[in-house]
């Protein structure tokens, strides 16, 4: 009897221990947002890559848009490199501006920017041009 109530406490214990280092891990995040740091956050895969899949996902072929539409998003990402607080700051199609919002939050993954040693929030910009039924990352060079 004794070894079957150890083998039920030893995986829960486990499991506990496992979800506090994973509380501890995120650390409070200052109120300071930065507009410029030493070392600007990184997006975890290319700007290529997540333009191709906003092009795949949002299927612009199949939604009426005037060429040469520019849509600016802010996000904010945090000093733990999570992305937060989506504003539209340019985009005249909300439905268009709301797709890729979602799609942004699916599938960009961060490492937080650098102040002094010390992971910050800063505030990114997303800019792209929509023309030819295609998405395209207008600052590329920012990552």
């Amino acid at each position: 009897m004794k070894k079957r109530i150890l083998i039920v406490i030893i995986p829960v214990l486990t499991l506990f221990s496992l979800i506090s280092v994973a509380q501890t891990e995120l650390k409070d995040c200052d109120s300071v947002v930065f507009s410029v740091a030493e070392v600007g956050p990184k997006l975890q895969v290319s700007f290529e890559k997540m333009e191709h899949l906003l092009n795949k996902k949002l299927d612009l072929e199949n939604i009426e848009i005037s060429n040469d539409d520019e849509v600016t998003i802010q996000v904010l990402i945090n000093c733990n490199g999570i992305d937060e607080r989506y504003t539209v700051l340019r985009g005249k199609d909300r439905l268009l501006t709301n797709r890729i919002i979602e799609i942004l939050k699916e599938e960009s993954k961060w490492t937080p920017a650098y102040q002094l040693d010390q992971p910050v929030n800063y505030l990114f910009q997303w800019k792209f041009r929509i023309d030819d039924s295609s998405l395209h990352f207008l600052n590329k060079n920012d990552n």
